[in-house]
């Protein structure tokens, strides 16, 4: 015979199924909340790893290709096109990627100021056009998708510096060798083992050194000696039209014209009459002012093997070199001074202690080095902050 079960039995039974019901649905809705939040996170993940890649990859292409003040628009499209491959959505809208400065790279959060006349920042910003994240189960959680967005910043240091040389006629002399008064021996070209030689030698290094400590180093170069175009008794050099030039515009060391230009120099059959530092000093404030990035760190290296002359036949004067130091004082651009002579030069070291550079002494070409490897390290620890 079959035995009946009773309706409490029976009531026993529909309550544990109505149980199960609900305990499935919490386990559903368990599962799916986990496997969303999971799936929420990564893409999070994935679009501020884009984020940053883009921002990365843009503000190292501008800062490698940028010479002087170029068009940012090559640099947001690459950035992009990385966003877009590391995102797997189509690609980004350029104008996303922004280009400007951080005011203090040492905070936390440095706040970004867009401005593409200094530039040492890019910014992704996806928040305006948020990554839209389809839900599993959205129905049982009452939305169907999230959308999650993403920002990055990413600066990198940029270092502008202005070789200021000293093109002067007495430059063809040796370094331990001074020009007797009324000497003609400076009427040739340099020759080897001469201070120019020396000169262009070192510099040579130190564009090789101070590109290993910072890619984003950019040199200009502005040359002096001259002056003295009416006074064709003394034998004109290509130099004596003007007392100072900018010979080359901020470039990386890599595509650096310099040491062509040193060496044009010593093909010449005389070097510069006159030394104006003043309109040195000038030329190189210009320089900084119009194609240097403000947001650098910036340094002029001034080089010279004498003072600055004050009178030769009736040639107009200068003011003393330390008078053109008022702008470089007032943005904090220290000018470095090198004497490449035997003894003091007390025109250098004054320029040098008004905007808190370093005067340096070489007597020779040992000490020459010694004095631009010391500036290379000055240069690489400054950005190391």
């Amino acid at each position: 015979m079959k035995k009946k079960l009773s309706l409490d039995t029976q009531g026993r039974r529909g309550a544990v199924l109505v149980l199960c019901a609900f305990v499935i649905v919490a386990l559903l809705t368990v599962i799916a909340v986990s496997l969303n939040l999971s799936w929420i996170q990564f893409k999070r993940l994935q679009a501020q790893s884009a984020a940053d890649l883009g921002s990365i990859s843009a503000v190292s292409h501008f800062a490698i290709e940028r010479e002087e003040m170029l068009d940012p628009a090559p640099s947001q499209a690459l950035a992009a096109r990385v966003v877009a491959l590391n995102e797997g959505r189509p690609l980004v809208e350029p104008s996303r990627i922004r280009f400007g400065f951080v005011a203090d790279q040492n905070v936390h959060n440095p706040v970004f100021v867009e401005d593409t006349t200094g530039i040492n920042a890019a910014s992704v910003d996806r928040s305006q056009s948020a990554t839209q994240v389809p839900l599993f189960m959205g129905s049982l959680l009452g939305r169907s998708n999230h959308f999650v967005s993403a920002k990055a910043v990413s600066t990198y240091p940029p270092l502008n510096i202005v070789l200021c040389l000293d093109a002067s006629r007495s430059m063809i002399r040796r370094p331990d060798e001074t020009l007797p008064p009324g000497s003609e021996d400076i009427h040739g070209p340099p020759q080897p083992g001469s201070r120019w030689n020396d000169l262009t030698s070192t510099v040579d290094r130190f564009l090789t050194q101070v590109a290993q400590s910072n890619p984003y180093v950019r040199v200009g170069l502005v040359t002096f000696g001259g002056g003295f175009p009416s006074i064709p008794s003394l034998g004109l050099s290509p130099l004596d039209e003007d007392a100072a030039r900018t010979e080359q515009t901020f470039r990386p060391p890599h595509r650096s014209s310099i040491r062509q230009i040193m060496d044009s120099y010593a093909a010449m059959p005389r070097l510069g009459l006159g030394t104006y530092i003043f309109d040195a000093i000038k030329h190189s404030e210009a320089l900084m002012q119009n194609h240097g990035n403000r947001k650098a760190v910036r340094m002029i290296i001034l080089l010279s093997d004498g003072r600055q002359v004050t009178h030769v036949d009736g040639a107009g004067t200068r003011p003393e070199p330390y008078l053109a130091v008022d702008w470089t004082k007032a943005n904090g651009v220290p000018i470095h001074t090198i004497n490449f002579q035997t003894g003091p030069n007390p025109t250098l070291s004054r320029v040098a202690d008004e905007t808190g550079g370093l005067a340096l002494d070489a007597s020779d070409a040992a000490a020459l080095d010694a004095a631009f490897e010391h500036l290379a390290q000055i240069a690489a620890t400054r950005l190391a902050r």
